[in-house]
């Protein structure tokens, strides 16, 4: 549960739902339900003091819910109380700006569905040109090996060219295996960004202020500043 929202944990459970439903039973009829004394603030952890550079807090007054600086510093700072309505709608407002549009979006996710079949093309070709390469080198160190058995080379002449056909083999064996590893390695990270992308816009318009907040720690990290109740912005 978090500010007032239950989300799906991810973590492995240490007791079974069923244990877990009955424990809960038994607290209600006690009559002690357990309950955190203090709800956490959606937008804590999210941004600094713009003047002083402090953490900014949050706390509940006459119902609405204020977020100030904590005023921590030994310099004196004149920062003002933002209410969390106020604030929420100037962050929603920063996260238009960085949505994708949707004919964008599918444009995008079809240009990496092409390069994703064109990179699988050329790592086929490249890997099979390299197999190839390794064949040869198989057949020279089987030739080699019936130079020596026949006695037509010595032995140190043997070790000594088997050692370098043997590296260099292991050399073109590497580059295959890196080309297989790294073939696209790059397209799922932009297609995970083009989705976020995507979301933003919907994500600006909703009340869900926990998913504001984890979206606006993506763009900007920690170089969100809240300052004369606006928020100032650096995007990483």
């Amino acid at each position: 549960r978090y500010a007032g929202e239950m989300y799906e944990g991810k973590h492995t459970p240490l007791i079974d739902k069923q244990l877990f439903d009955k424990v809960q039973i038994v607290i209600v009829r006690r009559g002690h339900p357990m309950k955190t004394d203090k709800e956490p603030k959606a937008f804590c952890g999210l941004l600094r003091c713009g003047e002083c550079g402090m953490g900014i807090t949050a706390e509940e007054q006459k119902g609405h819910t204020y977020y100030r600086c904590t005023k921590k510093s030994a310099a004196r700072c004149s920062q003002p109380f933002v209410r969390e309505e106020i604030l929420a709608a100037d962050l929603s407002e920063i996260l238009t700006h960085y949505a994708m549009p949707e004919d964008w979006t599918q444009g995008l996710l079809a240009l990496a569905d092409q390069d994703e079949k064109d990179s699988s093309k050329t790592t086929t070709t490249l890997v099979h040109g390299l197999r190839e390469r390794i064949s040869v080198f198989n057949a020279k160190i089987d030739r080699l090996t019936d130079l020596f058995v026949e006695q037509d080379i010595d032995r140190e002449t043997y070790l000594a060219k088997k050692r370098g056909l043997m590296s260099d083999k292991k050399s073109v064996e590497e580059i295959i295996a890196k080309s297989k590893r790294g073939s696209g390695v790059w397209l799922e990270p932009m297609r995970e960004w083009i989705k976020d992308a995507s979301l933003l816009d919907g994500i600006a318009k909703s009340d869900d202020l926990l998913s504001k907040k984890l979206s606006l720690q993506k763009i900007f990290g920690s170089n969100l500043k809240l300052k004369d109740k606006k928020v100032e912005k650096i995007p990483k």
